[in-house]
């Protein structure tokens, strides 16, 4: 399903959840360091991050401890954090990683 967000240009491909748990990121040169999931979905994720300066298109590889490894590229970066693409859609259903609510559509 495609979405629309009034005012951006942004197209949500897919359902968002929250999910509120730590993500070690790590960077193409090796650094790594930890970042708070904010929400995922099939397609992506966006992390709330202080700290390392990222760029749009920086690739990034993730850990969690319910999704596992995952791989993206940074899309959006806003105050106090970014949003990410993974370089491959999710095949399992993101929302049985987490416990928290669908996130409600935007309108």
């Amino acid at each position: 399903m495609d979405i629309e967000v009034k005012g951006a240009n942004v197209m949500l491909r897919h359902d968002r959840y929250a999910m509120k748990q730590p993500v070690k990121v790590t960077t193409p040169d090796g650094s790594s360091f930890i970042a708070q999931s904010e929400n995922v979905s099939r397609s992506g994720m966006a992390l709330a991050l202080e700290g390392p300066v990222m760029e749009n298109g920086q690739f990034l590889e993730l850990h969690t401890e319910s999704l596992g490894t995952l791989a993206g590229r940074v899309t959006r970066i806003y105050g106090g954090g970014l949003a990410l693409q993974f370089e491959d859609v999710l095949t399992r259903d993101p929302s049985n990683a987490s416990p928290e609510r669908k996130l409600n559509q935007l309108a």
